[in-house]
């Protein structure tokens, strides 16, 4: 028995051994995979000697390799050339951030060579940049370039270098199918656009993405035989898929809307925000679908080189052909060079919010014409016309325009508010609208104020009194008035104004139309009280007998003196 024991004791402590052995042998790996840099000679260092599935922890701070560290790797020329500012080549490297962390380089070099046009070249599948910001040379043209598959970058800026923006992130994949695999950018700011438009297949996410592309000198730039090919927006492979949760795109008066923005390229669910008041030189086309145009409280109004071939092609902003898009926050205003402010056409879901149409200049037209869309209006509509308007709002041609809860509308000029032929407008009360039945719309006329004609009135219990309300203006739309009563068991009202007293106590009154309302202050007594009938006959009898008994007294006396 003891010796078994002991056989089973050995036996354990073996096994304890060897299982620390293993633990410490598995943990011992880790460092061999995980890198801790902390300066820009260790980053040089894990670039030069980098191998596959390598994790790169950057601590807090700015990374600036110079032409010492970039030698370190000038050698590897794997592509067909060397002297790569920052190439990833081995495939499942992750690059962490810990804290605020900036990548760049004081080397300076002209944009010719391969080599040359990144800062960071990806040559491997699997590779994450995570919490790093990127400032790329002076001269940049690609800050990242990817020729993998699988790239994601996330949580990190792509920071500005000058007017030329920061250098795009491009994906140029080079394998047979020319495919990006599944990549994903996530949470990323950047002042260029993103790419990957000279690859073939895969599918690019992207979440979260900003695109600042204001005092960008590629705004508005257009060159043959490329054309805008250098615009704010972000480009899927040509037979691949972007898809997109959210990205929003800030521009200024110098973007081309129609060439740079409003695209093939617009990704659904893109925001693009308007920074400052432009003047365009043709009409604007808001095409895509699940688009928000936010004018950011600007105006978009004609410039004096505005022109158009014919009459439809001169409203100064066009929703065509488009689908769940929103314009909010800002106003489309016309010059003598327009014909609509803002021509809705073959479009549903468009939604206007915090807008404002003025057509005070145009030749001819209305501030806005809806045809064979669906309109949703939220918040303000502020329509102005001018001499040569039709109407504020013509609803035309199988065109619907709804009127959320809350929503107003406001009219400036002589016109008509609205029109509505072989169109529909829905729930126009919740706008205060009013429509004919010739089909045109006016601002519902709503009470201004209410008297009573009285303020007070004493009643006792039992009486009752009218009280009559006038309403103002004389022309109000509705002047249905509603009494209540503050108190109903001293005094009810009913819906002729009728009053009643129940018992003694104070009441008030209330007479609404609308939004105003008047008081009327009721204070009921009881009725005085009155002696009882027949107590008071008795007494008068009492009084009567004792008068004749006195009288007869007296009658008796004087006889017998006599």
């Amino acid at each position: 028995m003891k010796k078994a024991i002991s056989t089973l004791l050995a036996a354990m402590l073996v096994l304890s051994a060897f299982t620390a052995v293993f633990t410490v042998s598995a943990f011992a790996e880790e460092p061999e995979n995980v890198k801790e840099i902390t300066n820009a000679n260790e980053l040089a260092y894990a670039i030069a000697h980098q191998q596959p599935n390598e994790t790169w922890k950057l601590a807090e701070g700015t990374y600036t390799l110079k032409q010492e560290h970039l030698d370190q790797y000038k050698a590897w020329a794997e592509p067909g050339q060397g002297n790569w500012y920052f190439p990833i080549h081995e495939k499942g490297i992750t690059i962490i951030g810990e804290g605020d962390v900036t990548v760049t380089s004081d080397v300076e070099t002209k944009n010719g060579a391969w080599a040359t046009q990144d800062f960071i070249s990806v040559w491997a599948d699997n590779v994450t940049i995570d919490n790093v910001d990127i400032l790329s040379k002076k001269e940049q043209n690609k800050a990242i370039e990817v020729m993998a598959k699988n790239f994601t970058l996330k949580n990190s800026e792509i920071k500005k270098v000058n007017e030329d923006g920061s250098g795009s992130i491009y994906f140029n994949a080079i394998n047979e199918e020319k495919d990006i695999g599944n990549a994903t950018i996530e949470n990323v700011k950047l002042y260029s656009w993103i790419s990957a438009g000279n690859s073939n297949a895969g599918t690019l996410n992207t979440r979260n993405i900003t695109i600042d592309f204001t005092d960008n000198n590629y705004a508005g730039f257009y060159q043959e035989p490329y054309g805008y090919g250098w615009s704010p927006v972000v480009k899927g492979p040509k037979n691949g898929i972007v898809y997109n949760d959210s990205i929003t795109i800030y521009v200024d008066s110098e973007i081309d809307l129609n060439g740079q923005v409003f695209t093939s390229n617009l990704q659904p669910y893109t925001t693009v925000v308007l920074t400052e008041d432009m003047a365009v030189d043709e009409m604007v086309n808001v095409t895509g679908d699940y688009v928000v145009f936010d004018l950011g409280g600007h105006t978009i109004t004609a410039s004096e080189a505005f022109t158009g071939t014919y009459d439809n092609d001169k409203h100064l902003v066009q929703v065509i052909d488009a689908e769940n898009v929103e314009l909010v926050n800002g106003t489309i205003k016309t010059t003598d060079a327009n014909k609509h402010a803002l021509n809705i056409y073959g479009s549903e879901g468009i939604i206007l919010k915090n807008m404002t149409l003025d057509h005070t200049n145009a030749f001819k037209g209305a501030p806005l014409v809806v045809n064979n869309s669906s309109v949703k209006v939220f918040d303000e509509l502020n329509l102005v016309t001018g001499d040569a308007s039709w109407y504020g709002m013509n609803v035309d041609k199988e065109g619907t325009v709804a009127f959320a809860p809350n929503s107003s509308v406001s009219m400036k000029g002589e016109k008509p508010l609205l029109r509505v032929e072989n169109g529909t407008v829905n729930e126009p009360e919740n706008a205060g609208i009013i429509i004919d039945e010739d089909g045109i719309g006016r601002k519902e006329i709503f009470a201004e104020s209410i008297s009573l004609n009285a303020a007070s009135k004493a009643l006792t219990v039992g009486e009752t009194f009218t009280l009559k309300a006038t309403v103002s203006p004389e022309n109000t739309d509705n002047k249905t008035v509603v009494f209540t009563s503050s108190d109903a068991s001293v005094a009810t009202v009913d819906a002729n104004g009728v009053v009643k007293a129940l018992k003694a106590g104070k009441a008030t009154i209330t007479a609404t139309c609308g939004d105003v309302s008047a008081v009327c202050e009721i204070t009921v007594t009881a009725p005085t009280e009155m002696p009882d009938t027949n107590d008071s006959n008795m007494a008068v009898a009492g009084v009567c007998a004792a008068l004749v008994l006195a009288a007869a007294a007296c009658a008796f006396a004087c006889r017998k003196r006599a």
